[in-house]
């Protein structure tokens, strides 16, 4: 459980990413959203599954922010434990001498 708690504190960071990839890339470089797309994608993929059904601007910003969270919770939480899970396996195969 406090993997999940440190991982969901961690996620947070995708909130001025997310704020800072946007503005970036509507306001100051047209060219960009190239780059920006591997921030952007978990929110990008919940806004095009929610396009159809959501009415509102202000509902698929909502949905997108929450969207970023849980797919930048998905993989620090994947790589924390891929981590550890190295971690494990390297001291569990270290040579006795």
């Amino acid at each position: 459980m406090k993997d999940v708690h440190k991982s969901a504190l961690w996620a947070l960071i995708c909130i001025p990413i997310t704020l800072f990839a946007g503005y970036f890339s509507y306001a100051m470089a047209h060219g960009s959203f190239t780059f920006l797309i591997i921030f952007l994608a978990p929110g990008g993929l919940f806004i095009s599954l929610m396009e159809g059904v959501l009415d509102s601007s202000w509902s698929l910003i909502t949905v997108g922010i929450l969207g970023q969270y849980l797919g930048y919770f998905a993989i620090i939480h994947g790589i924390r434990k891929l981590a550890s899970w190295f971690r494990f396996r390297a001291r569990k195969e270290e040579p006795a001498n």
